[in-house]
């Protein structure tokens, strides 16, 4: 396991996106991409996902945990881009984006306390989340559900 967390997040609102990647196999995953600066400039720290983020959570209790497999990261254009992927990748699409904020250092030491806030495509912004993010193994994270943003 990691003996710390291998990405620094910036304590202002950062730019996230989940995007659902569908394969040319007929499968599908989430890709949750975040971005480590305001600007959302430098490579976006990138999670795959069975389903998109808010509905695993809302699935979830307070304190309990969903998994999250740690991927390569991602270029930041994926902040904004739709379509298709080179070399038949299969294609993606805007599932929610919003922001993630660093709230602090967690209680393990490879974990961090995320603020996340979601815009659903056409909608108003979601109520912000609180969750503690922190490695299993060395792709293999947990997403714990706080209780109050």
């Amino acid at each position: 396991m990691k003996e710390r967390l291998d990405v620094a997040f910036s304590s202002r609102p950062c730019p996230m996106v989940e995007l659902r990647h569908e394969l040319p196999d007929g499968s599908h995953h989430i890709d949750w991409m975040l971005a480590r600066d305001p600007d959302g400039r430098e490579p976006l720290v990138s999670f795959r996902l069975e389903r998109p983020l808010l509905e695993l959570l809302g699935a979830i209790e307070a304190w309990e945990t969903a998994k999250a497999q740690r991927i390569q990261d991602h270029r930041p254009k994926y902040l904004e881009y739709e379509g298709p992927i080179s070399r038949n990748r299969g294609h993606v699409r805007r599932v929610s984006s919003g922001t993630v904020e660093m709230v602090k250092a967690g209680d393990h030491p490879c974990g961090v306390v995320l603020r996340l806030t979601w815009r659903l495509p056409g909608s108003e912004p979601c109520p912000p989340v609180r969750v503690h993010l922190r490695p299993e193994t060395d792709d293999q994270w947990l997403i714990e559900r706080l209780e109050s943003a």
